[in-house]
């Protein structure tokens, strides 16, 4: 019966170890791939590119630049593309950094900007906030949208 308890308490440490332990970047993101696409741009599906931009920029001067170049932020729709775009740009800032994904407040709902059904959430713990000034999306790190 002792061995049982044990096996336990190092289950629970490993657990809490995992939930409250920092994203190790280079040993999680090392199960991506970025196949090219277009120019300087990533396949994060197959009928779809990213690219990630390092001019820091608010949001509608973002969604600008992207529909300058016939383009949209992106849309996330699953785990694995936050999980692929959070590790885009930890290799591409070489650090950890926020983003902007294409999803906007309208009317009191949330929906993406290219159009696509807004069918994915993964909020951080009280977000969104509904105090009315948070109307725009950013992902960060994490994989958290706030």
């Amino acid at each position: 019966m002792r061995p049982a308890v044990v096996t336990a308490v190092l289950l629970l440490v490993s657990i809490l170890d995992t939930v409250t332990a920092k994203p190790d970047y280079p040993n999680f993101c090392k199960r991506f791939l970025f196949p090219p696409c277009g120019e300087g741009g990533s396949r994060i599906a197959v009928d779809r590119c990213v690219t990630f931009m390092r001019t820091k920029k608010n949001f509608n001067d973002s969604q600008a630049h992207c529909l300058s170049l016939k383009s949209d932020l992106v849309s996330l729709h699953s785990d694995y593309e936050v999980n692929f775009m959070t590790c885009l740009t930890w290799y591409s800032a070489n650090l950890s950094k926020k983003f902007w994904i294409g999803a906007k407040r309208s009317g009191g709902v949330f929906g993406f900007t290219d159009g696509s059904k807004f069918n994915y959430n993964a909020w951080q713990p009280g977000e969104p906030s509904n105090s009315g000034q948070d109307n725009c999306v950013e992902s960060d790190s994490n994989g958290k949208e706030k």
